[in-house]
């Protein structure tokens, strides 16, 4: 009896995430157009930025070139995308007149918060509003 109770409270503690399969990307990320991306109409963060940490994203990105960790999107209509995680580096990408690199996902509206939620935790909380506190 005790172990039934001790799996059942493990499965509880699992995050979300875990629990659900995690769609395939590309394999490569592919550059694209920010005027091709818009927005997830879920985001926790939205310009504008201001920040330092934001300077130097920018500031990273120009020096390299393109953004060293992709962007998160899935496909629309008509050839564009919706943005599921990198804000700050789309941008980034927009302002500098660069392309965004972006792992091109295929992540329906369910799962849409969790991948949201995976990518925002462990940084800086965004600010209440964003998130409707």
């Amino acid at each position: 009896m005790a172990r039934k109770k001790s799996s059942a409270m493990a499965s509880e503690s699992v995050h979300p995430l875990l629990k659900r399969k995690l769609p395939a990307a590309a394999r490569k990320p592919v550059a694209i157009l920010p005027s091709l991306i818009s927005p997830s109409p879920h985001a926790v963060r939205l310009p504008p930025f201001d920040d330092a940490e934001y300077a130097t994203l920018v500031q990273t990105m120009k020096f390299a070139g393109k953004n060293l960790i992709p962007a998160a999107v899935r496909t629309t209509t008509q050839g564009k995308y919706e943005l599921l995680y990198g804000h700050r580096r789309w941008a980034a990408a927009s302002e500098l007149n660069m392309k965004l690199h972006c792992l091109v996902m295929n992540v329906d509206d369910a799962d849409l918060p969790y991948f949201i939620d995976w990518e925002n935790s462990g940084r800086a909380s965004p600010r209440p509003y964003r998130v409707g506190c």
